[in-house]
């Protein structure tokens, strides 16, 4: 498998998240079949019997109009975004886990300027990604974040709050 040139997708990082060039310097990425880019470190000297599955943690989801980071790029890389990233407060944070929409406040709402997907963090780290709407035709300023977090990852809360208190 043959690195891939980044660049055209770290400047799309960039310019919605806040993510500099130089988080991404120290690390190769390979296209994983049209669909995903992956993130990689340099290799090492490995012996020669030990074989990959698989290379590198999904970091980019490349097969749509924009492309977005996904959900382990986005728990990697979260807590260094400076736009288009909510830092979750408790109940929030259970809902998004719990795959529920939830209404951002005021000062969550400020480093979110436009419809779309925005990477989610609580307590500075990284936790996924959600979608951004506005929930009212007249107040365009009423944001609601629709949960992207994994259904695969929701089954182990069914009876308990996202944040590990019995329900």
């Amino acid at each position: 498998m043959n690195p891939i040139d980044p660049t055209p997708y770290l400047g799309s990082l960039e310019e919605r998240y806040g993510l500099s060039r130089a988080l991404f310097d120290h690390l190769l990425f390979f296209d994983a079949g049209g669909k995903i880019i992956r993130a990689c470190a340099p290799p090492m000297d490995l012996p020669e019997e030990v074989e990959f599955d698989r290379m590198g943690l999904d970091f980019l989801r490349i097969d749509m109009a924009v492309p977005r980071p996904t959900t382990a790029g986005a728990m990697t890389w979260a807590a260094h975004a400076t736009r288009h990233v909510v830092d979750l407060e408790d109940e929030q944070c259970d809902a998004y886990l719990r795959r529920q929409p939830f209404t951002l406040t005021a000062d969550q709402q400020a480093g979110c300027t436009s419809r779309g997907h925005l990477l989610i963090r609580y307590d500075g780290q990284g936790l996924g990604m959600g979608f951004l709407i506005s929930t009212r035709q007249d107040d365009p300023n009423q944001w609601k974040v629709k949960s992207l977090f994994p259904k695969a990852f929701t089954t182990a809360l069914a009876n308990t709050s996202a944040l590990g208190n019995p329900r």
